[in-house]
């Protein structure tokens, strides 16, 4: 257990949020291998993406495991003609996360986070942890008390 996954762990504790982490069999990158590593449905993943825009600072996107980012509602509501999304060397360097490891809980601390509605259509949703082998999972009503975001709908 790495100390990003520790953070975690302490934020949801303070905000007195019930959480499980999830142990996997290997490293997860994907929502895919999250499946198959620990079983749980496509549907109750969250993966958070973080982009950059022609203007503007950069800001994160969390959607269902199984959607894609609908990218012209994304760029109207950040209010940029282009964006892109950071490679791998970029997200280490601005957040602290490698690729696959992304933690919506302590990013929304960091830099502004965009919620899709996708997120709250089941009982529970898991997401990165910090740690390629934890996931974490929370009750999806508690998504609000835990991550700090505007709820839109970004996806296709």
């Amino acid at each position: 257990m790495n100390e990003r996954l520790k953070r975690v762990i302490a934020k949801l504790e303070r905000l007195g949020v019930e959480y499980k982490i999830l142990e996997l069999k290997e490293r997860a990158y994907t929502s895919e291998d999250v499946v198959r590593l620990y079983g749980c449905p496509m549907e109750e993943i969250c993966k958070t993406v973080v982009l950059k825009p022609d203007r503007g600072v950069i800001f994160a996107a969390t959607l269902g495991g199984d959607k894609k980012l609908d990218v012209k509602k994304m760029r109207k509501i950040v209010g940029c003609r282009k964006m892109r999304f950071l490679n791998g060397e970029e997200l280490e360097k601005a957040t602290g996360f490698e690729p696959g490891t992304v933690c919506p809980v302590t990013l929304s601390d960091m830099l502004p986070l965009y919620l899709d509605k996708s997120c709250f259509r089941t009982e529970k949703v898991n997401f990165g942890s910090g740690d390629l082998l934890y996931g974490v999972e929370i009750r999806s009503e508690d998504i609000r008390e835990a991550i700090k975001a505007e709820v839109v709908d970004i996806i296709e």
